[in-house]
């Protein structure tokens, strides 16, 4: 996951060889599958196998040659995003509503069901960001984009709510998420929110440089956008109207 914001992060390639070797490739549940219940646990479209996450940094490193891939896991990522919440919600009405009457299932509901689920949450909700921030990168007009990202980056400040009571250890995933929103999140809000989350959290561990990753990675971003449109211009032979945050400095956060 750290491959989505450190350069230096990268897997050799027979590690995905291997797991596909092991494993076999993906197998993506059908709808009548998910509408009978096959008794598998696992998200629909299966966008968080070890396999995916292998091949993050591939493509970070190299957006455009794998664009079709990427634009295909942030479609299955937006839909599992979209699963994952509901079942959430499905677990905390059955709380609400008393459903988990004895102690003993209720503490395994509320002490370990629930963490795990956020955890989980938040490593998809980092690997959807991940891939909206690409993919907004490189197709600057595509508003819906744009309206994803401030969907989602909403999404992870209610998770930060969320898992602050298992703070450090059982909240050690959120950091990597946060980082995700903060790369491309436009609203100076949400932005200070998250930078403010980010110095906290960064408390938690000992030499935990947070803050310092989310500016990099976020100056390293807005830094490739300006680049994807100067090559646009020298494309077209002319200037194009750019979004007002892609030259100002003052957004990537760095003081």
């Amino acid at each position: 996951m750290e491959g989505l914001f450190d350069p230096s992060v990268r897997l050799h390639p027979w590690y995905r060889t291997n797991m596909v070797s092991t494993t076999g490739p993906t197998k993506y549940r059908s709808d009548k599958d998910t509408l009978k219940g096959d008794g598998s646990d696992g998200l629909s479209q299966n966008s968080m196998t070890i396999e995916t996450m292998a091949r993050i940094p591939d493509f970070v490193h190299a957006p455009r040659t794998h664009l079709s891939e990427i634009q295909d896991l942030y479609r299955r990522a937006c839909l599992d995003v979209e699963e994952f919440t509901t079942r959430k919600a499905e677990i905390s009405q059955q709380l609400f509503e008393g459903k988990y009457a004895s102690f003993a299932k209720r503490a395994v509901v509320t002490e370990r069901i629930i963490p795990l689920c956020h955890t989980a949450h938040g490593m998809l909700l980092t690997i959807t960001l991940g891939c909206n921030t690409i993919l907004a990168a490189l197709h600057p007009w595509d508003t819906t984009l744009a309206d994803d990202n401030a969907r989602f980056c909403d999404d992870v400040l209610l998770l930060s709510q969320q898992v602050s009571q298992y703070r450090p250890l059982g909240a050690s995933h959120l950091p990597l998420c946060l980082v995700a929103a903060y790369l491309a999140v436009a609203d100076p809000v949400k932005r200070e929110t998250l930078h403010s989350l980010l110095e906290d959290y960064q408390g938690d561990f000992t030499g935990a440089l947070w803050v310092i990753v989310a500016e990099g990675a976020r100056k390293t971003y807005m830094d490739a956008r300006l680049r994807i449109f100067q090559e646009i211009e020298h494309d077209l032979g002319e200037e194009v109207d750019r979004p007002s945050d892609v030259e100002d400095v003052s957004l990537c956060g760095v003081q």
